[in-house]
């Protein structure tokens, strides 16, 4: 066993960055193995959708990305109607009365429209950010 793989993981990624070797963890990766936001207690965005499915409906996969693009175990969504007290991503929806709002197009057309991933995708980064660690 070398030095550097006998370190804590906080050291090792510390010494690894020191050394100018770029580290890369995929998001869902860090949201499953307890990153920074995955927490599964109470809320901490709302989903709100046009139609009915959710997580285990047709577009299910996409919005289990999505949730882990914001950094969020997927456990940490809100489905159904706008929240005041959370943060929204209405997908094809009104906002209601939410106050913190992100606008995206319907599913189906994010899965049909890499213009339209595209598009939203600073959107997600910004509420992303907002959402801290």
């Amino acid at each position: 066993m070398d030095a550097v793989s006998a370190l804590p993981v906080a050291l090792r990624h510390r010494a690894l960055a020191l050394m100018g070797v770029d580290l890369y963890v995929l998001r869902a990766d860090r949201a499953m193995a307890g990153g920074r936001r995955a927490g599964t207690g109470a809320p901490r965005v709302a989903f709100v959708l046009a139609e009915d499915g959710g997580f285990d409906g047709p577009h299910g996969p996409l919005l289990r990305h999505l949730a882990l693009a914001l950094g969020l175990d997927p456990a940490a969504i809100a489905l159904g109607a706008p929240r005041p007290d959370l943060p929204c991503v209405c997908f094809g929806a009104e906002p209601g009365e939410a106050i913190d709002v992100v606008l995206a197009p319907p599913p189906a057309a994010l899965r049909a429209s890499a213009a339209a991933r595209r598009a939203l995708w600073p959107a997600l980064r910004a509420l992303a950010r907002r959402l801290g660690p």
